[in-house]
């Protein structure tokens, strides 16, 4: 029993010792300075990516954040949906910054607002590379026919052809119905436009004689009837609803190839024929500006004629004829120019007249009331005066004959009588009044 309890104790003695031991080892064993390196880069990589993952984070909550430029329009989505303005109550958001949820919580789009530019080809000839950019009437190709596959054309109310070059100015008005209807993209308008373009063409060359749409660089007339076309445009936009604007529509028109110089004759005699017809105008206005004075005043006057031959040729009774004489006149009496000097020489004239007539007729009146006294006395008188006044006249040739039974008288007529009788009618008419 002894034993036993001796071998018990030994054995705790040698375990307690084990564990002193195994004590000492661990305090006096170095750490390997390699495992210690990858420790302390292991924490400073967690700490990087800490603050790395939280500057992600900060940064993706501020990327919703949408700058809209000038000319832009902008519209944020958001499941589907468009976003509403809270600013203006509109779906588009004006040039700023706005708050928005980041992707993909909220799509954001910008839309140019400014006036673009789309050339249509449609209806031109096979060009080459080289030739575009020049105009229509100096690359177009002297060929006799036309091949549909590579030459476009346009066919005209009176079953012609003739080639156009068209430009569609357009700007997007309306982001919002631009992006509901069409798309989020002016290349979306552009062939949108491109179909209604030619749509519109079609239908309004189809009612037009080929001279209204050839548009000749000879003339410098502008073709009006691209007009049309942009009203046909815009009315198809608004039915859309696509949120477009046509701003303006152009188009370079040229005939075929086979018939421009014939065309080209025909504008060169329109051309000669306006310009004559002006020229005719021009001294058309010139006369009557002479004649009557300005154009109102010589238009009244003509209108007043005319108004006097309608009544005539109506047959029209007396009392008319007589107010449309009145209006003549009236019209005559306000009227510049040549009619207005006419009319003051014959006022003088008349004055003048008149004046004579009445001297002679107060005269007549005081020789009257002398001839009732003295009947002898005063037909002596006014014979000597008429007898002085016959002989002091120079167109008068006088002829003093004794008396005979027959006389026979030669004379030549005195051609210094005939030039002092034409000098002084000339005297009289330069100081007649004008």
């Amino acid at each position: 029993m002894m034993a036993t309890t001796d071998h018990g104790h030994h054995h705790d003695h040698d375990h307690d010792h084990g564990h002193e031991h195994a004590a000492e080892l661990q305090v006096h064993s170095p750490i390997d300075p390699a495992q210690q390196s990858l420790t302390d880069a292991l924490k400073t990589g967690f700490n990087l990516l800490r603050v790395m993952m939280l500057v992600l984070v900060v940064a993706y909550l501020f990327s919703g954040w949408f700058r809209v430029g000038p000319g832009q329009q902008g519209l944020i989505v958001r499941f589907g949906q468009l976003r509403t303005n809270s600013a203006n109550e509109s779906v588009v958001f004006e040039q700023g910054s706005h708050p928005t949820l980041p992707d993909p919580f909220e799509e954001k789009i910008l839309i140019r607002g400014t006036t673009e530019q789309l050339p249509i080809a449609t209806f031109v000839f096979a060009r080459r590379q080289s030739d575009i950019g020049k105009p229509l009437y100096e690359v177009l190709p002297a060929t006799e026919q036309i091949d549909p596959k590579t030459s476009g054309t346009m066919l005209t109310g009176d079953r012609n052809l003739a080639h156009g070059l068209w430009t569609v100015e357009y700007r997007i008005s309306d982001a919002g119905q631009f992006v509901r209807t069409i798309g989020e993209t002016h290349e979306e308008a552009g062939q949108l436009l491109h179909r209604l373009l030619e749509a519109a063409v079609v239908r309004t060359v189809a009612g037009l004689s080929v001279e209204r749409i050839t548009v000749q660089r000879d003339t410098g007339e502008v073709a009006d009837f691209t007009e049309a076309v942009r009203q046909r445009m815009e009315n198809d936009m608004r039915r859309f609803e696509t949120g477009i604007e046509i701003v303006n529509v152009t188009a370079e028109t040229v005939e075929p190839g086979s018939v421009r110089g014939a065309f080209l004759d025909v504008t060169r005699a329109q051309s000669e024929r306006k310009r004559i017809i002006g020229e005719a105008q021009n001294e058309r206005v010139r006369v009557l500006s002479a004649t009557a004075g300005v154009e109102e005043q010589y238009v009244r006057v003509l209108d007043a004629i005319d108004a006097y031959g309608a009544s005539q040729i109506a047959e029209a009774g007396p009392e008319e004829l007589a107010a449309r004489r009145d209006a003549i006149n009236a019209a005559l009496e306000q009227a510049g120019g040549q009619v207005s000097a006419e009319l003051q020489a014959a006022r003088s004239r008349a004055a003048e007249l008149r004046q004579e007539v009445e001297q002679e007729y107060a005269a007549f009146v005081e020789w009257n009331k002398q001839f009732q006294g003295y009947p002898r006395e005063v037909t002596a008188q006014l014979w000597t005066e008429m007898r002085d006044a016959v002989l002091a006249n120079k167109q008068n040739e006088l002829f003093f004959v004794p008396r005979a039974g027959v006389i026979e008288i030669q004379t030549n007529r005195d051609d210094e009588k005939l030039i002092e009788r034409d000098l002084e009618r000339f005297r009289n008419r330069r100081q007649r009044p004008q």
